[in-house]
């Protein structure tokens, strides 16, 4: 009989599925490591099921992101109505604010704030731990909820409290700096903010889009209705300035008498503003859309002094259209099957040159370190009669003289089947490697070779986003081998999944 974990066959018939059944050998002979550190028989789930039975020669994959990334149901998260909402209570169709999930890698490109929208909502239990910072906030989170965290002094990357890089330096630790937009939350205020509500409305001014930083003013001349502006945004502890418009040429309703202005130009601030006072004019208004993003009083971070594990505990896991959310002021952020389907296209059909790339050198020994394991743990008749020649860091070249190489780039390469790993990110942070793809890799591709572009979505613009929208608005029926089909599997699909109606 086959090993214990594989179907209970001989070793003969083993062999004969395997020749005779590709469904077959990708369920029954490849190993893979589980995210818990265990050995465990590779099983397509019901989505990767699904894409084996449909797949075409060229396929886009549009797959899930943030399962895991899960926060305490009571946790507030800020709506594009600058009201705070806890995140158990949200739902599909809920706009936010958010910001970019990358950086755009160059000087002045930044992340930028942005307006998501709410796709999915996912109850759970899970571990959990207790995320105390140096302003006395505290969060609740899973061990795999990533943060916005400073890696230098301009620098960012996503972290979280269990390790999810290859190289140990992504973990969140005691002093580590966590990105905020806001020093805290606010309610709906008292009298005194229903007023000033009033005085925006009737004469406020909100900047346009296009001003780098925020400006929101209110105009009124010199009297006791001024002074008690003056007297709000004091005691209120807003950091606001005067200014004067003393101009003879200007026309107004005051005639010449100079018009003075209580304005702010902190983003922070005027979302707390904003979201006391509830002007009906400006709530409307994305002013903030594609801004960067603000500091509080000079700072960008706070900084973590305690993290505790608490044990089990709901959590609330938010899909949302740009991956990431406002959770309480912090900055809060969703391959294995295609990897042995590629390996799997390479051991078993003479003369493949198999290409994959991934977004960068260290993902892309990742996937090899997979794909290694795969090979080094099948049966060993079944090993053996592959035979590998020849291995090296990012190459297997086998006895029936394919090969499987990993790489961030593939130039002036013969493929008979490509894999692009994150090509959504690629597109986003990396133009110039995409291009490579589109105008390099692709273009050296038989008809007959399989190519599988995946990613999760990365923003509304590159190359990944162009062919998602041109295949969803041609649809999948009736395609050309050179045509890409799009497959799309929102994380809410799973069976643990659920979402809510709009």
């Amino acid at each position: 009989m086959v090993g214990t974990e594989h179907e209970k066959v001989t070793l003969s018939e083993h062999v004969v599925l395997c020749h005779e059944n590709p469904l077959y050998r990708i369920e029954n002979n490849y190993f893979i490591i589980t995210k818990e550190s265990e050995k465990k028989l590779f099983k397509l789930n019901a989505q990767q099921r699904d894409i084996f039975d449909n797949k075409h020669n060229r396929n886009l994959v549009l797959k899930a992101r943030q399962i895991g990334s899960c926060l305490d149901p009571n946790t507030l998260v800020l709506k594009a109505d600058m009201t705070w909402e806890r995140i158990g209570n949200m739902k599909p169709g809920d706009e936010i604010v958010s910001v970019d999930e990358h950086a755009h890698g160059i000087r002045g490109k930044g992340r930028r704030l942005r307006r998501g929208v709410v796709q999915g909502v996912k109850w759970d239990r899970k571990e959990c731990y207790r995320i105390t910072f140096d302003n006395g906030k505290q969060l609740i989170c899973t061990a795999r909820h990533p943060w916005l965290s400073r890696k230098t002094n301009t620098g960012y990357d996503w972290r979280s409290v269990e390790d999810t890089g290859n190289n140990g330096n992504k973990k969140l630790k005691v002093g580590t700096k966590i990105r905020r937009i806001c020093d805290g939350t606010w309610e709906a205020g008292d009298y005194e903010d229903g007023w000033i509500g009033g005085m925006l409305d009737g004469e406020g001014f909100l900047a346009k889009k296009n001003r780098v930083g925020g400006c929101l003013a209110i105009s009124q001349v010199e009297g006791p209705v001024f002074d008690r502006l003056k007297r709000y945004f004091k005691t209120k502890g807003y950091n606001y300035t005067i200014q004067v418009d003393n101009k003879p040429e200007r026309k107004s309703k005051f005639g010449k008498t100079a018009v003075k202005k209580v304005v702010l130009s902190r983003i922070d601030e005027i979302f707390r503003l904003l979201g006391t006072t509830r002007p009906s004019r400006f709530l409307c208004r994305d002013w903030w859309e594609g801004k960067e993003l603000p500091r509080i009083g000079g700072e960008a971070c706070a900084t973590i002094t305690k993290i505790e594990n608490i044990g089990e505990n709901d959590i609330v896991d938010l899909q949302t259209s740009t991956g990431t959310y406002i959770a309480e002021g912090f900055v809060s952020h969703n391959t294995t099957f295609w990897c042995l389907y590629m390996l799997d296209k390479a051991l078993w059909n003479a003369n493949q040159t198999i290409g994959i790339i991934s977004h960068s050198m260290e993902s892309a020994q990742g996937i090899f370190r997979r794909i290694r394991y795969a090979v080094d743990n099948m049966h060993p008749e079944l090993k053996a009669a592959v035979k590998v020649k020849q291995d090296s860091a990012r190459q297997l070249v086998f006895g029936n003289n394919s090969l499987i190489r990993v790489d961030t780039t593939m130039r002036g390469e013969t493929l008979s089947g490509l894999l692009v790993s994150e090509f959504g990110k690629i597109c986003a942070r990396w133009p110039q490697k995409a291009n490579e793809v589109m105008t390099g890799s692709l273009q050296t591709l038989s008809a007959k070779a399989e190519v599988v572009l995946e990613s999760t979505a990365e923003g509304s613009d590159g190359y990944f986003w162009e062919l998602c929208q041109r295949a969803m608005a041609r649809g999948n029926e009736d395609l050309s081998p050179l045509e890409f089909k799009l497959h799309f599997y929102p994380w809410w699909s799973e069976s643990t999944y659920s979402m809510e109606s709009i």
